[in-house]
């Protein structure tokens, strides 16, 4: 009898969370426009289980499939905002810039929280705007 006790008590405690430190976990999403386009994209902010700061940035195209970009550096600009440089893991890989305003503290108004810059190999850019939402997951009880 202690033993199903015991069973029933670490299944309630665990049953809310579940920690994988090699899960992109998304935290915010957004659809964007883009400025000289009018595709169908989305950009989604992940990050790992057991990191401190976001690890990577899903890209949607329509018609073109998901991209996974790394974020392999974070700028603090000011104000609260931010801005994170991120590399496609491949041969030749596209660069994507993105400006984040989530957390801006200034009273100077953005009509985007999310400003992103593809850049091809070629160096073409594609600017991007949108206005992410968080994304709802299973997450790990403190």
């Amino acid at each position: 009898m202690k033993t199903v006790f015991v069973i029933i008590a670490f299944l309630s405690a665990t049953a809310f969370g579940i920690w994988d430190p090699s899960w992109e976990r998304p935290i915010l999403s957004a659809d964007l426009h883009e400025v000289e386009d009018q595709g169908t994209y989305e950009l989604t902010l992940n990050q790992r289980d057991g990191s401190r700061e976001p690890t990577s940035f899903l890209f949607v195209e329509d018609g073109k499939g998901t991209t996974f970009f790394k974020i392999v550096k974070k700028i603090p600009l000011g104000c609260g905002s931010h801005r994170y440089l991120a590399i496609e893991p491949r041969r030749r890989p596209r660069r994507l810039i993105v400006t984040d305003h989530t957390e801006r503290l200034c009273d100077d108004y953005r009509e985007y929280l999310w400003e992103a810059t593809l850049i091809n190999k070629r160096g073409q850019r594609r600017v991007f705007h949108g206005n992410p939402e968080p994304v709802i997951t299973i997450q790990l009880m403190p």
